[in-house]
């Protein structure tokens, strides 16, 4: 097994047990840095260390949820329906989403 660990943000602390074979997916500020421990509880040790900005996932989670929802189509940004553009906007997310995999 392996534990994936952020513990080098101040006030936030994350830590999951992977399985071989399990995905993970989280969200993290782009300082955070992912640890990655292999081995036993207690004799874990620390195998890797992988700043959470290089493994972001490159998709905008809210461009096929808005069009599949509105059944629309897409132009550009926005999402026609039935000749009206919507145009309220989505901020942007404070964290950024991130996918590991053990193998």
């Amino acid at each position: 097994i392996q534990i994936a660990r952020i513990c080098n943000i101040p006030n936030w602390y994350f830590e999951r047990v992977v399985f071989p074979g399990q995905r993970l997916v989280f969200e993290a500020m782009r300082a955070a840095a992912l640890e990655i421990h292999t081995g036993m509880m207690a004799s874990a040790i620390l195998s890797d260390k992988i700043p959470c900005d290089r493994l972001q996932i490159n998709e905008d989670p809210y461009s096929n949820v808005n069009a599949s929802r509105s059944g629309g189509e897409v132009k550009g940004d926005r999402t026609a329906t039935a000749g009206r553009l919507k145009s309220r906007e989505i901020s942007e997310p404070l964290t950024l989403p991130a996918l590991t995999a053990v193998d």
